[in-house]
């Protein structure tokens, strides 16, 4: 007993922080990040960030008109981006703007972006219905 209380008594008047008689401050902390923590969890995606970044992309891309070859797979597609007149676009051809998109395929009243010619579609574009004026 007497070993220990002398052990205890050379650390403490070793350590100059305990010395200083300065209370030590609390550090303030950050909120806890809600993706983050269920990564740490296992959670390897969320549905939430995909959609709202899907919705966000689809907004600014909109079809116009599709030029679709029935046999040869090909055509083209008149797509308007950010507002912009509408361009028409080659099948293979890459999409105006800041994602790279291209254009991989069209079918009826549908065009297929992706980010690779042959890859997986990233995003499907569909032309509004037709509303015949009255």
């Amino acid at each position: 007993m007497l070993a220990a209380s002398v052990v205890f008594w050379a650390i403490r008047t070793s350590d100059p922080a305990s010395t200083s008689g300065n209370p030590v401050a609390a550090t303030p902390t950050a909120a806890p990040n809600p993706q983050a923590t269920a990564f740490l969890l296992g959670q390897r995606s969320t549905a939430a960030a995909p959609v709202q970044e899907q919705a966000r992309t689809q907004s600014r891309y909109q079809l116009m008109g599709v030029l679709a070859g029935t046999r040869s797979q090909q055509g083209a597609a008149l797509i308007a981006v950010n507002g912009k007149p509408a361009r028409a676009y080659p099948v293979g051809a890459t999409v105006e703007g800041d994602d790279g998109w291209i254009l991989q395929s069209l079918h009826g009243r549908t065009a297929r972006l992706g980010a690779e010619r042959h890859g997986e579609t990233g995003l499907q574009l569909e032309m509004p219905e037709f509303q015949p004026k009255s």
